[in-house]
């Protein structure tokens, strides 16, 4: 289990990135139901 921790960052960047993702989804799914309850 001593793998000088480099799994432990690259399951962090994964998180992250799966945060950031999630956060791009979710503003352009608001902004396109925004367009649509405006139209």
């Amino acid at each position: 289990m001593s793998t000088r921790g480099i799994p432990t960052m690259r399951k962090a960047l994964l998180i992250i990135g799966a945060g950031i993702v999630a956060g791009l989804i979710v503003t352009t799914l608001t902004s396109r139901s925004e367009v649509w309850h405006k139209a």
